[in-house]
């Protein structure tokens, strides 16, 4: 929401929230893990609850995520109180969520699972593959991107999504949108750019595997990945840009 309101997620339901200058452990609601399952041959097997995306607009804060094991995804709500589940399990756990407002809002997962919310109830979408979808992002209800492994890409218009053509088959960890004439995305293989027609490989001068991508504008473009890596885009070209770390 802004420099002094930054959510975050991760293992075990854990939910963090920075309200100024401090970053605060918010209650998810829900246990961190689920009872242990006896394993075949001996062993048990603890589910974790753990929260993979998070998105919040206008007061009301979204977490999604799901256990490896069985492979379903929950939906968590906030209005500035508690965490409450918000949509019961679905098959596929849910790996991503963004909203174009709290009217508006996309979660996807495991097995290509597609489902919205449109500030009353939550439906699911027919589903256009089933490969895992890693990342949501649009620069509006009518311009939505969805994309995961094996080079999917899936492109909503305001009525139904749809498979785009990317000529890759590498894992799409992040796909971001400043318009509809500038879309990222990144993972295995080369840096994967759409100019509003098609898709292009760009080439940015790394090798790194790069699994993250933000963008305020087609002139100031930010890639990140292993090994600290972080490359800059100005419009022009890209640049090695310092981290400060190897991690």
């Amino acid at each position: 929401n802004g420099p002094d309101d930054v959510w975050a997620v991760g293992e075990q339901a854990t939910i963090l929230h920075l309200s100024g200058k401090k970053w605060v452990s918010v209650p998810a609601g829900i246990a961190a893990t689920r009872p242990g399952r006896e394993l075949e041959g001996g062993g048990t097997l603890t589910p974790q609850n753990d929260l993979l995306g998070v998105w919040s607009s206008g007061g009301t804060t979204w977490a999604v995520g799901g256990p490896e094991f069985p492979d379903e995804g929950f939906v968590l709500r906030s209005t500035g109180g508690a965490f409450t589940p918000s949509l019961p399990a679905v098959k596929g756990r849910l790996l991503c969520i963004w909203g174009s407002s709290a009217r508006d809002v996309w979660a996807a997962g495991n097995n290509g699972v597609l489902v919205h919310f449109d500030g009353t109830a939550w439906t699911s979408a027919p589903r256009q593959t089933t490969e895992a979808l890693n990342s949501l992002w649009g620069s509006g209800p009518s311009d939505v991107w969805a994309a995961g492994n094996s080079g999917t890409l899936l492109h909503y218009d305001g009525k139904a999504w749809s498979i785009a053509a990317t000529r890759s088959d590498g894992v799409i960890y992040k796909v971001f949108a400043s318009s509809p004439q500038d879309v990222w995305a990144t993972g295995y293989g080369p840096l994967r750019h759409f100019d509003g027609t098609s898709w292009q490989s760009v080439h940015v001068g790394s090798s790194a595997l790069l699994q993250g991508v933000w963008a305020s504008d087609a002139s100031h473009v930010w890639l990140a990945g292993e090994n600290g890596t972080i490359m800059r885009y100005d419009g022009r070209a890209w640049e090695k840009s310092p981290s400060g770390t190897k991690a």
